[in-house]
């Protein structure tokens, strides 16, 4: 199933000076982690045609197709291991132009000094991995016992999950859950029609 990535709180779109400065002075901290490779993010071109921008990260973000009880779940693991709930307050982005633009225009992403990240080698993107084991079932209309089952099958899927190495997690081509308060996206020339 493919779903809509929403981009709300952005600026208007910013120069080329504009967007190298803030670069520079705002996201040193990807520059150094990223080992010279680039993050990106599909974007719907309804939310925007802007070439370069500002954007703030989502805020308690709802899912587009995971129920939310697993959601919820999914927060928490991720709450109790790294200190955020990655599932709801984080852009996803990933190395792999293939899989962004499945979801939008193309874009690199920058995100902010001070941001945090979590990806897995073991995991290319979550939700698709829930997908892939529970077709998409009504969460809520399982059994105890059902439920008890998918949670535990999480749990040690989301211990496959860490927080460094941004380079290799560029690398794989695999989701990552990026948690911080803006990024510098600059469109990558790559159109892809929702």
């Amino acid at each position: 199933m493919r779903f809509t990535i929403l981009e709300k709180g952005m600026t208007t779109e910013i120069s080329e000076k504009q967007f190298d400065l803030f670069v520079k002075q705002n996201c040193s901290q990807f520059r150094r982690q990223s080992d010279e490779r680039y993050m990106y993010r599909g974007i719907s071109p309804q939310y925007t045609h802007a070439e370069r921008f500002i954007g703030t990260s989502v805020i308690n973000r709802r899912p587009q197709d995971m129920p939310i009880d697993m959601h919820n779940f999914m927060n928490n693991l991720f709450l109790q291991k790294f200190g955020w709930r990655a599932r709801s307050n984080a852009i996803f982005c990933t190395g792999d132009t293939d899989q962004a633009s499945y979801y939008g225009s193309l874009y690199k992403i920058f995100p902010t000094d001070g941001f945090r990240f979590i990806w897995s080698k073991a995991i290319r993107d979550l939700y698709g991995e829930y997908n892939k084991y529970y077709c998409n079932d009504i969460y809520s209309e399982r059994t105890s016992e059902e439920v008890e089952e998918v949670e535990e099958h999480f749990v040690q899927l989301l211990k496959t999950y860490r927080n460094d190495n941004l380079g290799a997690a560029i690398y794989s081509g695999h989701e990552i859950m990026i948690n911080c308060d803006q990024y510098a996206a600059q469109w990558d020339g790559v159109a892809n029609a929702i």
